[in-house]
C-alpha cells in the first residue's frame, strides 16, 4: 500500500497536468511521453503506482513544474524562471520568438483572461505600426541587451537588420493579443518611456533621419486614438482594421492615478495559472507557484476598487485621460528634431 501523502501528492500533480493538456488527452500524452502502456499510464493517474524520479523529472521539465512547489512544505519562498540568466539575449529573433511561444499558448487556452498592470505602454501595443514595433526592438537590443551590432547602428526601420521578423513573429503575436480577453491598468505616463527612448536616440544621432522621429510620433498618435475607440467599444484591434472582428478580445480599462506600478501581467484560466513580471524591460520573469498566483490576482481585485474605469461606460473620464495622452504626444520632439 502506497503511504497517503506520496500517493496523495502524485494525484494532485497528475491532475495538474492533466489540467494544462486536456482531461481527455492526458493518458494518451502521458503514454507516449512515458514510454508506458495504457494500463501503467492509469495505475500512475490513479495513485496505484509511483512514478519513478526519472519519470518525475521528465514530467517536470515537459511542462516547466517546479518541483520545489510540489515537494516541499510552504514556506513563503517563490520560485521564478528567468531565462536570461540561463541564455542571454543574442538577437531580437530569440527574444520574439519566446513572447509569440507565449501568446500562442494564451491564445489556445480555453476561458483565458488576462490582468495587466504598467506604467508603460507594453510592447505588444507598439505592434500595431511596422516602424514603432521595430524601433522598440532597436530600443530593447541598444538598451537592454546592449548588443554588439547596435553599438554603432542608425536605427532605419528599411534596412534594420532584423525588419523581416515583424511579419512573422511581431505581427501574428499582435493578433493573438487582440483576441485575448484582458483587464488592464495604465497610468499618466503611458507613452513617456518610448518618447525618451525616441528623444535619445534622436539626440544621439542613431536615428537614420528626422523623418524616422517624425514617422514615429504620428504611430503614437494614431495608436493613441485606437486606443480610445477600443476603450469606447471595450473590444480590441489592429491598427488598420475598420473596428473589431468576430472572435475580438474585450478590453476592461481602468486609469490608474496613484497606486505604484511595475510591470506584471497575469494569466487566470482553469488550466493556465501564472504571473509574468518585467525585470530589465523587456526581459521577463515567470511563476506558476499558486500562493504567488492567489496573491497577485486578490492584489489585482482590490487595484480594481481604487482605480477608475475608462472603458465602456466611463465615458468623462476616459475622455480626460485619452485628452491627456494626447496633449503630451503633441510635438514633444520638436526641439531636437
Amino acid at each position: 500500500m502506497l503511504p497517503t501523502d506520496t500517493r496523495d501528492l502524485q494525484c494532485r500533480l497528475l491532475q495538474h497536468i492533466a489540467r494544462l493538456c486536456g482531461e481527455k488527452n492526458v493518458a494518451a500524452i502521458l503514454g507516449e511521453l512515458l514510454s508506458l502502456n495504457k494500463s501503467s499510464v492509469y495505475n500512475r493517474l490513479n495513485g496505484d503506482k509511483l512514478l519513478s524520479l526519472d519519470e518525475l523529472l521528465l514530467l517536470a521539465q515537459q511542462f516547466q513544474l517546479s518541483l520545489d512547489e510540489w515537494l516541499l512544505p510552504p514556506d513563503g519562498q517563490v520560485r521564478f524562471r528567468f531565462g536570461a540568466l540561463q541564455a542571454p539575449v543574442r538577437n531580437g529573433r530569440e527574444y520574439l520568438e519566446d513572447m509569440a511561444a507565449h501568446f500562442k499558448r494564451f491564445a489556445e487556452t480555453q476561458h483565458l483572461r488576462v490582468w495587466f498592470s504598467t506604467s508603460t505602454l507594453p510592447f505588444f501595443y507598439h505592434l500595431n505600426f511596422r516602424e514603432l514595433a521595430l524601433f522598440k526592438l532597436f530600443a530593447y537590443a541598444r538598451i537592454s541587451w546592449q548588443l554588439p551590432y547596435t553599438e554603432s547602428l542608425r536605427f532605419d526601420p528599411d534596412t534594420f537588420p532584423e525588419r523581416d521578423l515583424y511579419e512573422r513573429l511581431m505581427r501574428p503575436m499582435l493578433e493573438y493579443y487582440t483576441r485575448l480577453p484582458s483587464v488592464e491598468f495604465w497610468s499618466d505616463d503611458l507613452f513617456d518611456n518610448t518618447l525618451k527612448q525616441i528623444e535619445y536616440f534622436a539626440a544621439a544621432g542613431q536615428l537614420a533621419s528626422p523623418k524616422v522621429a517624425d514617422v514615429l510620433l504620428e504611430q503614437l498618435q494614431m495608436l493613441c486614438s485606437q486606443q480610445y475607440e477600443m476603450a469606447r467599444q471595450g473590444l480590441k484591434w489592429t491598427a488598420g482594421s475598420r473596428g473589431p472582428a468576430p472572435g475580438a478580445g474585450a478590453l476592461e480599462l481602468f486609469y490608474n492615478k496613484i497606486a505604484p506600478l511595475n510591470i506584471t501581467l497575469l494569466a487566470e484560466s482553469p488550466q493556465v495559472k501564472g504571473v509574468f513580471t518585467v525585470f530589465n524591460d523587456p526581459n521577463f520573469m515567470f511563476s506558476t507557484d499558486e500562493p504567488l498566483y492567489a496573491y497577485t490576482l486578490a492584489w489585482l481585485h482590490k487595484l480594481k476598487e481604487k482605480c477608475v474605469r475608462i472603458s465602456q461606460d466611463g465615458e468623462q473620464y476616459r475622455r480626460a485621460y485619452f485628452n491627456g495622452l494626447q496633449d503630451g504626444l503633441k510635438g514633444p520632439l520638436g526641439s531636437i528634431i
